[in-house]
């Protein structure tokens, strides 16, 4: 059974698969679409099915091919732009293999099942992504996440922090104490030269700050509202 689909309304079900296997230039009929769906290990009845694609149909997702065949209106991406896309998720360095892995296979359930075969048809040299540095923990994934949080939330974050000479496991002082941490008023991540940055206005040195995400350590979403900053 497809663990991704068992929260969905077996209505939802039917607009998700016409989504990932049809485009303007493949349709799929009732009968395919069942059989699909049975081999997905869910059973939902012909008569439901042509219900919900005369309901999409009205709704303007589901187009007519023929008289026999169905197609999804409007695809998300194109090749390309799955191609595209694809790329740019291989290519951040703060990701883990698996976490890319699974980040793909998220991308390709929504772009369709030709762009999915678009992305995966020359799989190695997908590879050749993957030399690249690559994160060995999902540390930075869960920074990048703990910001995105706390920016939704109007929250201020604290984390620990060492510069490009330093290494996390020598970042206290005789004393056991940590050497470097930060309480951070964060506006906005961007991409530059490879890496992820905060912009964040900092309350212990009152200034601005580009702090790299895969330096950070220990993050954490304060309760404390974030300041009211003329950026």
């Amino acid at each position: 059974m497809r663990n991704d689909l068992i929260m969905y309304t077996n209505k939802e079900i039917c607009r998700k698969i016409i989504m990932e296997y049809t485009d303007k230039e493949k349709g799929i009929s009732v009968n395919e679409l069942s059989t699909k769906i049975n081999e997905m290990g869910f059973k939902i009845s012909i008569a439901s099915l042509y219900n919900y694609i005369s309901c999409y149909i009205r709704m303007g997702i589901v187009k007519k091919k023929g008289t026999k065949y169905f197609y999804i209106g409007e695809k998300l991406f194109d090749h390309n732009e799955a191609r595209l896309v694809a790329c740019a998720i291989i290519s951040l360095n703060i990701l883990t293999e698996e976490k890319t892995k699974q980040l793909l296979y998220k991308f390709s359930k929504i772009s369709g099942e030709d762009a999915f075969k678009c992305i995966f048809e020359r799989f190695e040299d997908y590879y050749k992504f993957w030399r690249c540095k690559k994160a060995k923990d999902e540390e930075a994934f869960r920074t990048l996440s703990t910001i995105l949080s706390a920016k939704s939330n109007n929250n201020k974050i604290k984390f620990k922090y060492y510069n490009k000479d330093e290494k996390p496991d020598f970042m206290t002082d005789k004393e056991g104490k940590h050497k470097k941490i930060y309480k951070i008023n964060p506006h906005c991540l961007f991409w530059q030269n490879d890496m992820y940055y905060l912009l964040g206005y900092t309350d212990d040195y009152n200034k601005i700050m580009h702090i790299r995400i895969d330096r950070i350590v220990d993050c954490e979403e304060l309760d404390d509202k974030i300041m009211n900053i003329n950026w």
